[in-house]
């Protein structure tokens, strides 16, 4: 009985760990019949069937990058994304409107309002992936410990 407790103390920490997906998204290939009549059920089963799970194969990378149990990389790559795109936009877009309107603090402005995003997606993106690696932690020690709650 003990084989079977470990298998299922297992089989709950790898579950939940492959469930637990944050921001993934999942896009599967449109597909086009044409002349579908002349094939059997069974053909279109298998043509379907091999057609899916090819895009679903394609989405897999991004749907490890954004489990939860290894800190959603992902998640952290798109908010550090966001943040440096900011902190280059900004002041570009400052120092345009400030040579329109021949105001040269725009720029400091711009340049401000990317550095505190930069820093806001940063630690945000860091933040969240720590959390959620504390989260799975937390869960997997309560399985382990048998612990009902």
């Amino acid at each position: 009985t003990l084989g079977l407790v470990v298998q299922g103390m297992f089989k709950s920490v790898l579950v939940d760990a492959i469930l637990r997906c944050d921001g993934a998204s999942l896009n599967l290939q449109g597909v086009g019949l044409y002349n579908y009549t002349s094939t059997s059920r069974a053909q279109l089963k298998t043509y379907l069937g091999a057609h899916y799970l090819a895009s679903f194969i394609g989405n897999v990378p991004a749907l490890i990058g954004s489990l939860s149990a290894v800190g959603n990389p992902l998640g952290l790559m798109r908010n550090l994304g966001d943040g440096v795109s900011d902190f280059v936009s900004e002041p570009v877009r400052g120092f345009k409107q400030g040579i329109e309107e021949m105001n040269p603090g725009l720029f400091a402005e711009g340049l401000a309002r990317g550095t505190g995003s930069l820093a806001r997606h940063t630690v945000g993106g860091f933040a969240d992936s720590v959390a959620l690696l504390a989260q799975t932690a937390a869960s997997n020690m309560a399985v382990l410990t048998l612990d009902r709650k």
